[in-house]
């Protein structure tokens, strides 16, 4: 409980509080509700797309090809109900389903093959885009169930039904990060996965794990992209999805470098920079200006990140 109540972890929910005043002083129709439901929207959307990022990256991992699984995941979904007439629910299951298989076989390619997760990633990218393309090609225009159309635009109790969503994950994620084995391998692969193995832990079936978990967490954010509308384009996605998810946890201060950072701050790294997006709007900033800015602000973290590992590193040489 005491780690959990730390000033570092206190920070970011107190700054996402008062960006969210800021926000609405300087932008009086944020306070609207309609508003504030669209920014639910995009932020849970978002949200789901970093909480699954994040179970890789505390690996040391990285994939590249988590913005193509999520379109992979909407591609699927609109041509099994378009063309099967699929039950909701049953569209629903097997499009996660094959997205998790997906998340499955890049962990097989990294862990038992070896490959580096950037290269293994990055082919999985062009090759997932180019069958959600070929999917999607065949396609004709249809329109969606009520009740399909009502996991984006809907509401439960009066709450936008993917806030509601990505809560439900939220929990999930932070139970296993938190209360299980599995959430502490997790870490300690990304800290030291060598001492793991001279434990005898398998940590080849723990790194496929982490990506089986962020392809279902694309899946499912897929899914609500297929809500919001029937043929998402995939041009942007493969980039920008995973740009903003990579800045996202970086505001979280989920460490690249693998071992550090929690959950819920992926989440509300989500919120903080969709805000800070729709504020850039507001003011008229061009939306390619505003990816330059993102561009420079995840450098410097990045940059800033590097040479602080750096200089643990020679002063605990120096010590030595």
């Amino acid at each position: 409980m005491k780690r959990l109540l730390t000033t570092q972890n206190l920070l970011l929910p107190i700054i996402l509080i008062v960006s969210v005043i800021i926000t609405i002083l300087f932008i009086p129709t944020v306070a609207i509700s309609h508003n504030l439901t669209i920014l639910l929207r995009q932020a849970s959307y978002l949200g789901i797309i970093a909480m699954g990022l994040a179970f890789i990256i505390l690996t040391g991992g990285i994939d590249l090809s988590i913005g193509a699984m999520t379109a992979l995941s909407a591609g699927i979904g609109g041509y099994l109900y378009s063309h099967y007439e699929l039950p909701v629910i049953l569209v629903i299951f097997l499009s996660v389903l094959s997205v998790a298989f997906l998340g499955i076989l890049n962990g097989v390619i990294i862990s038992k093959l070896r490959i580096k997760p950037i290269l293994a990633t990055l082919g999985s990218l062009i090759v997932f885009s180019n069958v959600y393309l070929l999917i999607n090609r065949q396609d004709s225009n249809f329109t969606l169930s009520y009740f399909m159309s009502n996991l984006y635009w809907g509401y439960a109790g009066g709450i936008p039904i993917p806030f509601v969503i990505c809560l439900i994950l939220l929990l999930l994620a932070s139970f296993l990060l938190n209360f299980t084995y599995f959430g502490r391998y997790l870490y300690a692969i990304g800290d030291n996965p060598d001492a793991l193995v001279m434990m005898g832990v398998n940590v080849k079936r723990y790194e496929i794990l982490a990506y089986s978990l962020g392809g279902i967490f694309a899946g499912f954010a897929g899914i609500l992209m297929l809500a919001r509308t029937p043929h998402p384009s995939v041009s942007g996605l493969n980039i920008s999805v995973l740009f903003d998810a990579l800045i996202a946890l970086r505001i979280g201060g989920i460490s690249f470098n693998g071992a550090k950072g929690r959950i819920l701050n992926a989440v509300l790294g989500s919120f903080l920079l969709i805000l800070l997006s729709n504020f850039l709007t507001y003011i008229k900033i061009e939306i390619h200006m505003q990816s330059i800015l993102k561009g420079i602000f995840f450098l410097v973290m990045v940059t800033f990140e590097n040479g602080w590992k750096s200089r643990a590193a020679t002063d605990t040489l120096a010590e030595d």
